[in-house]
Order: structure tokens, then C-alpha cells, then sequence
């Protein structure tokens, strides 16, 4: 989750559900599967609930948490602060200010990339 957000009860209960999914999803391809009567070489690993849940948690992290529908239904209340930003800074040093123009990018597995430039 993203850790700017100490403030949300996300953190705590998201992983447990993204390991409900994942043991559903590994009972289901199993079921599957077995219905169907495929059989799987020894040497082809079905995907386990461990690797389901770290799919589940990086494609939640990398993308999902952004959907509109997340937010709505209040299961994110991590703001999404990517984007252009404009402001001034002034220093605590001498209280000089200077005007500023901020990018902050998000590319994708929770890490925020800031990339400042200057007018």
C-alpha cells in the first residue's frame, strides 16, 4: 500500500482479503482442473495461493487502487496524487521564496517518482 496513507485502515485489512482471493482462486483452479480432467505434469507448477496473492497484491498496487469504483464503495481512501502541481516554496532558512512546478508519476508498483522542473 502507499506510504503516505498512515492515516487508513487499508493496510490492515486489504491483505487479508487479497489472501481470501487467492485461496479461493487456487480452490477453483484445482476444482477446475480436476472436473475437467486435465492432468498436469509433475513439472509444471500449478499456480500456488502464495503466488496467486502476490499477482493479486501487484496488480491491486500497481493499478487497481486508482479505479473510481475503489473509492466509492470506500475501500481506497488513498488520494491519488499524481499529476502537475504548482505552488511556491519559501525557505525556513532565510524565507526566500521561489516558484515551483512539480510532476509526480506513480509508474507502477507503488513506488512515486517526482521529477521537479523548474520555470
Amino acid at each position: 500500500m502507499h506510504s503516505y496513507s498512515i492515516d487508513s485502515n487499508e493496510r490492515k485489512i486489504l491483505p487479508f482479503f487479497f489472501a481470501l482471493i487467492s485461496i479461493a482462486l487456487f480452490l477453483f483452479t484445482y476444482w477446475v482442473l480436476k472436473v475437467v480432467e486435465i492432468e498436469i505434469p509433475w513439472w509444471i507448477p500449478v499456480p500456488s495461493a502464495f503466488c496467486l496473492y502476490g499477482l493479486i497484491y501487484w496488480v491491486f498496487e500497481s493499478w487497481l487502487w486508482r479505479i473510481k469504483l475503489f473509492k466509492t464503495i470506500r475501500i481506497v481512501k488513498t488520494k491519488d496524487i499524481a499529476g502537475n502541481w504548482n505552488g511556491v516554496l519559501t525557505s525556513s532558512y532565510d524565507n526566500q521564496e521561489s516558484k515551483e512546478d512539480v510532476e509526480v508519476k506513480e509508474p507502477g508498483g507503488g513506488h512515486w517518482l517526482v521529477c521537479k522542473l523548474r520555470k
